[in-house]
């Protein structure tokens, strides 16, 4: 969540938890230069086809990210952009990443202070 508290400076955007399904109860704008303070409202298994149709519905939403460890199958290509951006030291567990995705490995923070 902090990579994005520092989006949030610059963009409002919307936030939604999701495991097996989306959580559209709990789901929230993140206001452009607001603080928030983010719970854990899942802790099912990781389905990366509910957050891919959910978005694809969503008439609103241009692109989404999808905050993980890699951890699940391959959910179906999306009609919009989708990110995946990764916890450090982890995978996606499929290989096979749609062209129009992007994928982005975060970097554990001593490795980030010994490059510099």
């Amino acid at each position: 969540f902090g990579e994005l508290a520092s989006l949030s400076r610059k963009a409002t955007f919307k936030v939604y938890y999701f495991d097996t399904e989306v959580d559209v109860k709990n789901g929230f704008v993140w206001r452009r230069g607001t603080a928030v303070n983010p719970k854990r409202t899942r802790c099912g298994g990781t389905d990366f086809e509910a957050p891919t149709k959910f978005a694809d519905s969503q008439k609103d939403i241009d692109a989404f990210i999808i905050l993980t460890d890699g951890g699940a199958p391959k959910p179906s290509s999306s009609r919009k952009r989708r990110a995946w951006i990764l916890d450090p030291g982890h995978e996606l567990d499929f290989k096979d990443i749609d062209s129009k995705d992007i994928v982005i490995k975060m970097k554990h923070p001593e490795k980030k202070a010994q490059a510099a």
